[in-house]
This record gives C-alpha cells, structure tokens and sequence, in this order.
C-alpha cells in the first residue's frame, strides 16, 4: 500500500519512527497521483519542492513554511485535479505557521 504523509510535527521530536517520542500534531495522507507530481512532476521545478524525495524525510520550518504555501499553490494552478488536496495541505500548514512547529514530508507513511 503506497503511503505519502505531511505531518504538522513538533521541532522538539526527533525524526525516527521508532523513538516513542515523535510527536506528529496532525497527519495528512498525500495522494500517490499528487505524490507523484510533487516529487517528479511539477515541484521539481519550484524551489521548495524540488528536494522532496520517496527516500528522505523533509523538514520545513519557519520561513520556509511560506515558500512551502506558494509552491503548493503554483502546482494547484497547474494541476487542478489536485485543488482539493493541496486546499487541504495548506490548512496544515497554517496550523504549524500559527503553532510555530514544522511541517515533516515522511515518504514512509508513520
């Protein structure tokens, strides 16, 4: 089963699946056609997407969380069939700006 999360993820958890202390405040499950295109499509060509990966965790926090917006919204204009999800992605994101937490890319799926 393909799983692609975004997590809103506290700064103080380490990122390792197995240490009981990983603290993800909110999870979304990307979808494998929208995976697809952030990680060989479209956000190969947008700054802060163009290092997300099937094989690493990505980190993005502070200001990098807005770059994180725009990309996200360049690749709903190029792609509508995905204006649902990245709408949905967003609302993560707005919810780690105002916490002041990150937002963790796990290709994984924990």
């Amino acid at each position: 089963m393909f799983k692609y999360c975004m997590h809103v993820w506290t700064r103080l958890a380490p990122i390792d699946h197995l240490d009981a202390r990983v603290q993800s405040l909110r999870r979304h499950m990307i979808s494998k056609g929208l995976a697809d295109v952030l990680v060989y499509g479209e956000g190969k060509e947008l700054p802060c997407l163009n290092e997300l990966s099937y094989v690493d965790f990505d980190l993005f926090s502070g200001h990098e969380l807005g770059g994180l917006a725009k990309s996200l919204e360049e690749v709903a204009l190029k792609r509508a069939e995905f204006t649902l999800e990245i709408s949905e992605m967003l609302d993560h994101i707005r919810v780690a700006q105002d916490a002041g937490v990150d937002i963790l890319f796990d290709p994984f799926g924990n």
